[in-house]
């Protein structure tokens, strides 16, 4: 199969892509594909919303400043200005493809307030947005002729020719075939990889699969150790999906409380509850190693009756999930790994160091968002990028004659390798106690991970995998990058830092 332009990824950054190109070239071929047809997208689950200013006393420059704040000053600043500059911009496409956002009395845009800002400026629509954008963004698709879905499947590899990516190879799991899928351009938007820590707000298909493709073509990367932490997730023990209750319960008053109910965030941030994610969770966990058999908690009873179910009703649902009602009880908490702020390193049209790879939305690094990425600038940053390739691939050659290669299937003998023989869990959990508590992987572990590794790659070379082997090798694969990035940096460590 050849195309003119093939995404990998239906999320936010790999619809609004192929839109905003359709747009501007009727007349190429776009193809989008995912391995759970879109449904496990990170998009789905962002509550919040999207950071832009809009309000008389808000500025571009006020955005910047704590947007470079919450960062560390690790940010790229003329990334910072583009988004921050045309965030409203942003705003104003998505209510073009029919996104309604939340009013108040007057008509003006409801504006949330979250962790790190200075003022009010999240443009949300309850408190699930990523759904609606991504519902929207899935109908506006089905406009456009030139767009033409994929079946599910995971892509394997990049294709490498010449030192060009000229596609990708596909496993499709109904037929364990290994497809060769040709293009001139490849956009890689398959999102991060939570998956490979114990609790995560990451949909399960977040396995770092674009990430791990990218490093084994030896594509630059940067930053892969600036993961950040969320420090208001309900603890819901015995699953790894944790449910995230959304920074904008705290921008509208909820109190981070300890078990005795005691506001001690305040003891070493001026800013409470309102200060960026890395620094809350710094204190959550300084609270319970101080504390042992301590409990955090988020308290939402003093909000008005029925203000938490109307305003915030995906968290209302999430609670009574587990049965739990929040204008009854407080709820018990803990930090998940949340997004990773670095990544494939892409410049403001999205390209990599890989010619014919491209790389949007959380898979890329672009800088925006230094260390730690302020509360509500991912989406708004996923729809910049996505708009600035679709503008530079709109001004590429794509009607001279392309060399087709012959297609290339290869049949797969699909073997499930027992869970006791993988070191997958047990690694998660030592990741973890890495980032948080200091607790470096040691040299066994290491050594089994690298084995497991070669096995996985042995595997695939002999077109003996599944999918579970691919997505396992990918996380072992973003796992020993992550960890060697940690060893050879000395930057400021977001999820932890020292008071």
């Amino acid at each position: 199969m050849t195309t003119d332009i093939l995404i990998v990824g239906k999320g936010a950054a790999g619809m609004a892509t192929a839109l905003y190109l359709a747009k501007l070239r009727p007349e190429i071929q776009i193809r989008l594909m995912d391995k759970s047809g879109g449904l496990q997208s990170a998009t789905r689950l962002a509550q919040g919303g999207l950071a832009a200013v809009q309000l008389p006393h808000d500025s571009f420059e006020a955005h910047v400043k704590d947007t470079l704040e919450a960062g560390h000053y690790q940010n790229r600043p003329e990334a910072v200005w583009e988004v921050i500059s045309r965030a409203p911009e942003i705003i104003n496409d998505l209510s073009n493809w029919g996104v309604r956002w939340d009013r108040d009395e007057s008509d003006k845009l409801h504006l949330g307030l979250e962790g790190g800002h200075s003022y009010p400026r999240i443009v949300h629509q309850a408190d699930h947005s990523g759904k609606t954008i991504h519902e929207h963004l899935t109908f506006e698709l089905e406009k456009h002729k030139n767009i033409n879905p994929i079946a599910p499947g995971l892509v394997r590899d990049l294709w490498i020719k010449d030192s060009k990516c000229i596609g990708v190879i596909v496993w499709r799991e109904d037929s364990s075939q290994e497809i060769c899928l040709q293009a001139r351009h490849v956009i890689l938007a398959t999102g991060g990889s939570g998956a490979i820590f114990p609790r995560t707000t990451n949909p399960p298909s977040a396995t770092g699969d674009g990430l791990a493709m990218g490093i084994r073509a030896g594509v630059k990367t940067a930053g892969l150790h600036w993961i950040q932490f969320h420090p208001t997730v309900l603890l819901n023990s015995g699953d790894d999906r944790a449910f995230l209750l959304t920074e904008a319960l705290r921008g509208a008053g909820a109190y981070v409380v300890n078990s005795s109910g005691r506001r001690f965030l305040f003891d070493s941030l001026p800013k409470g509850e309102l200060a960026p994610r890395d620094l809350i969770c710094s204190a959550i966990w300084n609270e319970i190693t101080l504390n042992p058999g301590q409990m955090v908690y988020l308290d939402c009873r003093h909000f008005p009756k029925g203000k938490l179910h109307r305003e915030f009703p995906q968290v209302s649902s999430l609670c009574s999930q587990v049965n739990l009602d929040p204008e009854k009880v407080p709820l018990p908490i803990l930090p998940a790994a949340h997004y990773q702020c670095g990544g494939i390193i892409a410049d403001r049209w999205g390209k990599t160091s890989l010619p014919g790879l491209f790389a949007i939305g959380e898979v890329a690094h672009t800088g925006l968002h230094g260390s730690n990425r302020l509360a509500s600038n991912s989406l708004t940053e996923a729809l910049v990028y996505a708009k600035n390739a679709a503008s530079y691939l709109a001004n590429q050659s794509l009607t001279q004659k392309q060399e087709v290669l012959a297609e290339q299937i290869k049949q797969i003998f699909s073997l499930e390798i027992p869970e006791d023989n993988s070191p997958s869990y047990p690694w998660k959990d030592l990741l973890f106690d890495h980032f948080i508590r200091k607790t470096p992987p040691g040299s066994a572990l290491l050594r089994d991970i690298r084995l497991r590794l070669q096995i996985l790659n042995l595997g695939v070379n002999r077109g003996i995998y599944s999918s579970k082997t691919l997505q396992e090798r990918n996380l072992l694969q973003v796992y020993l990058e992550l960890f060697n990035s940690m060893q050879a940096s000395n930057h400021h460590d977001l999820h932890y830092q020292e008071n």
